[in-house]
């Protein structure tokens, strides 16, 4: 709906539940206040490169329960003040630092919930790029080698039951 776009004081949008294929271009770009911003439940398969583009004040980003399988390189470049990102119960495959761009959209996010998706391995250097993770959840994912979570010093809950790590 594109009459959302002229909520430029909007702070948080909750689109749950809606049966939401995909999130366009630019999708929020006049939502220049979001700081919060859900989209679980829905049957989001395919999100582009721009489609949180101009979200610089968004704090937590939650887009569970979807149908995603991947996410384009630097999806989530513009998010530099997010602190929580939920990405759980999805179909992901693969997570990479280039997923979130060069601008240090890594720096603020304490939170990680990255459960329930088809993840097996991950970038030896993923987890440094990330110096405020205190949370991350991979439960009930097919990892079978547990990731490289050394030097990360902020970590104080790191969740993986129902995995296949030995």
């Amino acid at each position: 709906c594109t009459c959302l776009l002229e909520l430029s004081k909007l702070q948080e949008l909750e689109l749950d539940g809606n049966q939401i294929t995909a999130v366009p271009d630019n999708a929020f770009l006049n939502l220049v206040e979001l700081k919060i911003l859900e989209l679980n439940e829905n049957q989001i398969s395919t999100v582009s490169q721009t489609s949180f583009k101009g979200l610089s004040k968004l704090l937590r980003l939650e887009i569970s329960k979807n149908l995603l399988q991947e996410l384009p390189d630097n999806i989530f470049e513009d998010l530099l003040k997010l602190k929580i990102l939920r990405l759980h119960t999805n179909h992901l495959k693969k997570l990479s630092t280039r997923t979130f761009g060069s601008k240090g959209a890594m720096q603020n996010i304490y939170s990680l919930f990255v459960g329930g998706n088809q993840l097996v391995e991950f970038e030896s250097n993923f987890f440094r790029k990330f110096p405020s993770l205190t949370y991350v959840d991979f439960t009930n994912t097919p990892l079978t080698v547990l990731p490289n979570i050394s030097g990360i010093d902020t970590l104080k809950t790191f969740s993986i039951a129902n995995t296949k790590v030995s």
